[in-house]
């Protein structure tokens, strides 16, 4: 009825391949982060003549990862002046060593000069504490994520592609100053076929040739939804994805991070699943993220679990080198 409490009422738990506490997979992924995410590390202890000091008391404290862990930035949130916003920001900075900042280009974001002005002060934000940051996205082809004034381009082609290349220039132009390790050139392209329906698949390959030539120190990325989720059973998306890699990579404009971004519902991957698939897109020889991590479901004690779980699977696997939360506070 209209008036249960649905904190009340009963849920399946999450339950995946491999959840088990001695599944093989996990010595596994044991061995494989000790092989790749751990370095040899010498301390000698000299006194002032540069002789080696007997029974020193050494104590190390590693202050920051080489594998990046980040978090998207809600920039209303972030650059807000409450007390929620001051936590935020503290969290952030306790938790993470890399953000993705938005630039959304649609008439609610980049093209509005109050949310243009937020994206840029969240960026300047990010880069004043040296958090490594995405930005997200340059291109997201569909006209929901655009400025209606580019959608009265549509029927004409040319133009269209003249002023996509624009905001390419402009987006990277103006964050220039914020040193952005990387940037979603295109997010999405299986779904959303409106653009490069119109214009052919080049005009994305001109986007990234674009974005290089005006980001020359910044990695230029693609960005795709449904690879490693519902439960694995993504054969036809995995194939699109690769397909457009593949293509990228024949015109001499392959991406340089193949993004997976991971918002799960409760039908998770298990961790072997996981690691097959990042296999298959590992044979690029491009660096592999997962850009945009969630699990939405009741079961908090299995939400915990499988994220502890997905993330030692996808640390272990060499080919990644960063896992982001799309977002990491709900907030009270």
């Amino acid at each position: 009825g209209p008036n249960a409490d649905a904190s009340r009422l009963p849920f399946t738990p999450i339950t995946y391949p491999g959840q088990e506490p001695d599944a093989p997979w996990r010595k596994a992924a044991a061995e494989r982060i000790e092989k790749h995410r751990k370095g040899e590390l010498t301390v000698r202890v000299v006194d002032g003549e540069g002789k080696p000091v007997a029974g020193a008391k050494v104590r190390v404290q590693m202050q920051r990862h080489a594998y990046g862990f980040g978090t998207f930035l809600e920039y209303r949130v972030m650059t807000g002046s409450g007390p929620d916003s001051a936590k935020l920001r503290e969290w952030t900075l306790k938790l993470f060593n890399r953000c993705t900042t938005p630039i959304y280009w649609a008439d609610w974001g980049w093209a509005n000069p109050d949310s243009r002005k937020g994206f840029l002060d969240c960026a300047r934000w990010a880069f004043d504490n040296k958090l490594a940051t995405r930005g997200h996205c340059i291109i997201y082809p569909g006209w929901k994520y655009m400025p209606a004034a580019v959608r009265a381009l549509e029927k004409d082609p040319t133009a269209l592609q003249k002023r996509l290349l624009e905001q390419v220039v402009e987006a990277t132009e103006a964050t220039r100053a914020f040193s952005f390790t990387e940037y979603d050139v295109c997010n999405e392209l299986r779904d959303l076929k409106e653009i490069h329906g119109l214009l052919g698949r080049d005009a994305v390959a001109e986007w990234f040739k674009m974005a290089r030539e005006h980001a020359p120190n910044s990695r230029m990325a693609i960005n795709e939804n449904t690879i490693l989720t519902r439960g694995g059973v993504t054969g036809a998306e995995q194939d699109n994805y690769a397909d457009w890699i593949q293509y990228l990579v024949d015109q001499g404009q392959g991406p340089d991070i193949i993004g997976m971004q991971g918002h799960f519902g409760e039908a998770v991957t298990g961790p072997e699943a996981v690691i097959r698939i990042l296999d298959r897109f590992a044979k690029f020889g491009k660096a592999i993220q997962i850009t945009e991590f969630d699990l939405i479901t009741r079961d908090e004690a299995g939400q915990a679990r499988y994220t502890r779980d997905f993330l030692t699977a996808v640390f272990s696997h060499p080919s990644t080198d960063a896992f982001t939360m799309w977002g990491f506070w709900e907030g009270k």
